[in-house]
């Protein structure tokens, strides 16, 4: 083939020269016309999407380009882009050699789009693309480029153009100019500032983890400071930031804000946004209802530009349908009919391009289509357009777009559109996508589909382009596509495509999750990017039949999969609703009755994890006494291995109901039945699917021996780090989500030890363990912050932790910070009454009470500080104790909880200290009331099933809710808390036991009935059959073994001990540095035997 070198002469940019375009098309037909069994080919696959008179008239590669241009796009690009999908199809090579005729199409585009560049530099823009908008885009790019302005904003409707004429300004200023470097961000699919704010953190290098805005905020700032280079942060599609006033005007002090801050650094950074609404407040435009707000001003207190695109002139408008309908060698059509299709179209650029592809597919001319839209309401001028080049194209291609509205106005990639249109299998290597692909341009030709234009900032590099494509519906064209899915002729395909879309988000989410055990940093960012089609995903099931539901081949670990992800991005409320739902449908087959345990043991997590322990008892009671009672000896492998997942699962929350029930030996049962059931050789898959589960039962034990007596406190420690060498074994460079857990967990034993050394008054070694915990704590912190885990509890957990042993090393005002810092997570994240919540406002109430004493001893003894502080921070906590009061009367708290007579005490010794006598008998008349149970039967309303399921507040928005006088009577401290308890004086309160310490009694159990699944009985109903695949299965301890294979570091020590003093001295980028293995290997494995016990750790 001959190369085409389009930097001579000949191709300069100039009407007098031969166009780049005209040079590759005489070098690609030179290279079609070598083969006439594969033009034929070509041309008969192109007939499919272009229509049979396509080829009718083709007889050699220059006829076929013609018809090929004359029916698809003026656009070369894309042409050659349908060229490109076209040849993968077929398989086409080159006839110099096996060379694929892809790479040398490929060659051709990168030139291609070189010369684009070119055009783009001297402003010479396509011409169908900006017909009529050629001004505003001299405008955008004059405002965004001049030192006047901070950044210009670009409104206007729908279909209108908006980010077309945005992304070709940030085009020729980034590739043709080379002077400006662009940040792009789409908010299509978010509404929330934060998000923003770190999109624009992370754009600029940086990883700021804070979920505040103001410290978002001040780290953007600080970055903005050391960009040296032209930086436009291109904002795509604010519109879901504005959809209330309070959103608007959030967004509006922001941007101000933001633009004040650039021209006070006076660095050369721009904002350019697009969005529908003016940048005028809300209050404004009420109060400027009768007069027109100005189209093109100034914003923002004059620091950013705003351009509204309105309407297309009538001109315009005409040029425009002209071009996008223009067919070579036919006559245009007349002006009168142009003008009359405008106006229908109502001046709007989408609307035009719509049905100006209708005339050029050659099914429709341009009369009979201004006949057709004269006779449609005008109501939906853009639905009317695009049902005119919808009817044009095949059946195929109608039912091909019905299938394709399930992804809604969210961005999705090649491989997620094949899979849903049903041309691929998600488990290949190297997905098969040439036919989607092929359709996909050419949909994007009829301006049915958008393309995202970061295919423009990478044309030096074909893979990347390829693997970064990312196709969207138009909202205008999603809102047409929703109805014609509602059409009965289609219904067959949507529900077909909607069964595909929930197959796909299934495999993927068990894909994501399998990534999170070995490294959650990347699969966490993979899976916010997967977050929109999660959130259709849940809505779907909502929809939902039992026959669509069932007819599919679920997995119960996929279920466990679906329900683990919607803990991280759904409220209480429609996690509820979801586990409910997901109940209702398995229960329509029969045959899912694992499946629907498996939902049911879910549903009491969620109720166990909102403080609501009795309803997830009484869950967890019908799972193992109804949905598994009758079990049938006749199952296959397959199901046994299905069935002691769900089994372990129900164990497993079995025991943690009875850690928090205090009921440790029974704990300590379930938890190993759980240990067994999943590590068993029943199914050697179950095992390793369960591996990473396992280290959260060896964490579960950890707790259950750190809760019964000091002796068990190794027993403890021991178990905790079997969690983590489990979980580092498995996980890359210790980027496991549970690992801060269990380190956090280490940690909490260590403080244990320290205050076992305080009761034997060795100060230097309870010091030395008090320091060892806090170490423990703070590298937890770091990787919690660093897996970005800071909205969840287990990161308030850790600050709660740390307060305490803060606390002992007389760190008070550190102390105080986190507890405070725990209270403001809890209160985002719970709804009361919760118990957590509860407990930290103790927590709160308490530090301060051991601050107070601190301050009063620092002043009297020492004569520093000052003389009221002590006072002062009392009051605060009898503040603290008053909101304490009315969250326990909620049903925050029960009558004998053990930490009910530390609050108590506490409360009453702290208004002796500043007489208040008023206030004394207040309290103590609350405490007889409570411990009467005059609040009992509210607190069960509150606790009830229904008032946990319904709709709720969380607590910081119930808070404005309660100082705004929702409730009669109720008071709100904005101070904070955790659990605590003490050693006391008579006239001092106790200082706090560690967090883990729980031995009041208590007499009101949850009782999970004894019924017990014999899972050796189900197995010995076939022993031949399961001797042949496990081996003899007739023995008590056939579920006793515990298999540590590769994980030969556990039984050493010493050995780990030695790990966590390397652990312990790293910052977080050093442990992700850290190479995984290198472990040490012996023999023993203290696991295998349940009385053995593990060594003594020793201290260097």
């Amino acid at each position: 083939m001959d190369d085409v070198d389009l930097n001579s002469p000949n191709v300069e940019i100039s009407d007098t020269h031969i166009h780049p375009w005209d040079m590759i098309r005489h070098g690609l037909s030179q290279e079609l016309d070598t083969d006439q069994g594969l033009f034929q080919e070509v041309c008969q696959r192109a007939a499919q999407d272009l229509g049979p008179v396509f080829i009718q008239s083709v007889n050699n590669a220059h006829e076929f380009f013609e018809a090929l241009h004359n029916n698809l796009s003026n656009d070369e690009v894309l042409v050659l882009d349908y060229l490109i999908a076209l040849v993968k199809l077929v398989n086409l090579h080159s006839h110099q050699g096996s060379q694929p005729f892809e790479n040398v199409l490929l060659k051709y585009r990168v030139k291609l789009t070189k010369h684009r560049d070119e055009c783009a530099r001297i402003s010479r823009s396509k011409a169908e693309e900006f017909i009529g908008r050629t001004k505003d885009l001299q405008d955008v790019e004059e405002k965004l480029t001049g030192k006047k302005y901070q950044g210009v904003a670009i409104c206007g409707l729908g279909g209108m153009g908006k980010t077309s004429l945005a992304t070709e300004v940030c085009y020729r200023l980034q590739h043709a100019r080379k002077i400006w470097h662009i940040k792009s961000i789409d908010m299509r699919e978010k509404d929330d500032l934060i998000d923003l704010l770190r999109d624009m953190v992370g754009e600029i290098g940086l990883d700021c983890n804070s979920t505040e805005q103001n410290d978002l905020q001040s780290e953007l700032c600080n970055g903005l400071k050391g960009i040296k280079t032209r930086t436009i942060f291109f904002m795509d599609n604010l519109d879901d930031m504005m959809n209330t006033a309070e959103k608007k005007k959030e967004l509006l002090c922001f941007l101000e804000d933001f633009c004040q801050d650039l021209k006070s650094m006076g660095t050369e950074v721009r904002i350019l946004m697009t969005l529908r609404q003016k940048l005028v407040p809300e209050k404004t435009l009420n109060e400027s209802l009768s007069q027109k707000i100005s189209r093109g001003a100034e914003r923002l207190s004059g620091l950013m530009f705003e351009v509204e695109l309105s309407k297309l002139k009538l001109l315009d408008g005409v040029n425009l349908f002209k071009a996008c309908c223009r067919r070579p060698f036919t006559p245009a059509p007349e002006n009168e009919v142009c003008q009359n299709i405008v106006n229908l179209c109502g001046g709007s650029p989408l609307a035009i391009k719509s049905v100006g592809a209708a005339v050029r597919s050659g099914k429709v001319i341009a009369e009979m289509l201004a006949k057709k839209l004269e006779d449609l309401p005008d109501l939906d001028v853009e639905s009317n357009c695009l049902a005119q080049t919808f009817d044009t194209l095949d059946k195929s291609k109608q039912h091909l777009l019905a299938k394709l509205h399930v992804f809604g106005t969210a961005k999705f990639d090649l491989a997620f559109a094949a899979f849903v249109l049903g041309e691929k299998s998600m488990d290949e290597e190297t997905p098969i996508v040439f036919g989607t692909s092929l359709n996909m341009i050419y949909l994007k030709s009829r301006h049915f589909v958008e393309v995202d234009d970061l295919q423009k900032e990478e044309t030096d590099d074909i893979k990347t382009n390829s693997k970064s494509a990312k196709f969207s519906l138009h909202p205008l064209v999603y809102k047409f596509l929703l109805k014609i899915a509602n059409q009965v002729e289609f219904e067959e395909s949507v529900n077909e495509a909607k069964s595909l879309f929930v197959e796909y988000v299934e495999k993927k989410t068990n894909k994501i999750f399998e990534d999170f055990e070995k490294n959650c940093v990347k699969a966490w960012k993979e899976l916010k990017d997967f977050k929109v089609h999660l959130k259709t995903y849940y809505e779907l099931i909502q929809k939902s039949s039992p026959e669509f539901w069932n007819k599919g081949s679920r997995t119960v670990l996929t279920c466990k999969r679906v329900s683990e992800v919607a803990d991280l991005f759904l409220e209480d409320y429609y996690k509820f609703r979801l586990l409910q739902k997901c109940i209702e449908l398995s229960k329509g087959d029969e045959r899912k009755f694992l499946e629907t345990a498996l939902w049911q043991i879910h549903l009491g997590k969620k109720f166990f994890e909102s403080d609501r322990n009795e309803i997830a008892g009484e869950v967890l009671n019908c799972v193992l006494n109804e949905t598994l009672h009758n079990i049938s000896p006749d199952l296959s492998s397959d199901e046994l291995g299905q069935l002691a997942e769900v089994a372990g699962a129900a164990f497993y929350l079995a025991g943690k109901l009875c850690i928090q029930d205090r009921k440790y030996i029974e704990a300590m049962h379930y938890l190993e039945d759980t240990e067994q059931l999943w590590g068993s050789k029943v199914e050697k898959a179950v095992g390793k699917k369960y591996k990473i589960d396992l280290a959260l039962v060896y964490n579960s034990l950890g707790k259950v021996y750190a809760n019964m007596t000091p002796q068990n406190l190794q027993k403890s420690k021991y178990n905790h780090f079997k969690a983590f060498l489990f979980a580092y074994r498995i996980s890359d460079n210790f980027n496991n989500i549970d690992i801060p857990l269990y380190i956090q967990n280490i940690g909490r034993c260590s403080y244990r030890e320290g205050l076992e050394f305080e009761k034997l008054n060795k100060k230097e070694q309870a010091n030395q363990s008090f320091r060892e915990a806090e170490t423990y704590f703070r590298h937890a912190m770091k990787l919690f912050e660093h897996f970005k885990m800071e909205k969840f509890d287990s990161y308030a957990e850790v600050l709660r932790s740390l307060a305490y042993v803060e606390m002992k090393l007389r760190q008070m005002g550190l102390a105080e910070d986190n507890i405070l810092k725990c209270y403001e997570l809890r209160k985002k994240i719970m709804s009361p009454p919760h118990e957590a919540i509860t407990l930290t406002v103790h927590d709160v109430a308490t530090v301060r009470i051991e601050r107070a004493i601190y301050l009063y001893w620092d002043y009297f003894e020492n004569k520093r500080g000052d003389e009221y502080a002590s006072i002062n921070k009392l009051y605060e906590a009898i503040a603290d104790y008053e909101h304490l009061m009315h969250l326990t009367k909620l049903g925050g708290l029960p009558r004998n909880h053990p930490e009910y007579p530390s609050m108590k005490r506490s409360h009453i010794w702290a208004l002796t200290q500043v007489k208040e006598t008023k206030k004394i008998e207040k309290a103590i008349q609350f405490y007889k009331d409570f411990e009467s149970g005059n609040f009992e039967e509210k607190r069960k309303q509150k606790r009830s099933k229904k008032e946990t399921t319904r709709f709720f507040y969380t607590y910081d928005q119930l808070q404005t809710m309660l100082a705004a006088g929702a409730f009669e009577g109720a008071t709100v401290s904005a101070c904070s808390s955790s659990e605590s308890s003490s050693d006391s004086d008579d006239n001092v309160p106790e200082s706090p036991k560690p967090p883990l310490v729980t031995d009041t009694p208590v007499t009101e159990d949850l009782v999970l009935r004894k019924t017990r699944l014999n899972f050796n009985y189900v197995f010995r109903q076939c022993p031949a059959k399961e001797k042949v695949r496990y081996g003899d299965t007739s023995s008590d301890d056939y579920f006793i073994e515990e298999n540590f294979e590769g994980v030969n570091i556990l039984d050493n020590f010493n050995a780990c001990e030695n790990l966590f003093d390397q652990v312990q001295k790293m910052e977080c980028d050093e442990i992700d540095e850290l190479a995984v293995g290198g472990s040490n290997e012996s023999n023993r494995n203290y696991g295998n035997n349940s009385n053995s016990e593990p060594p003594t750790i020793t201290r260097e």
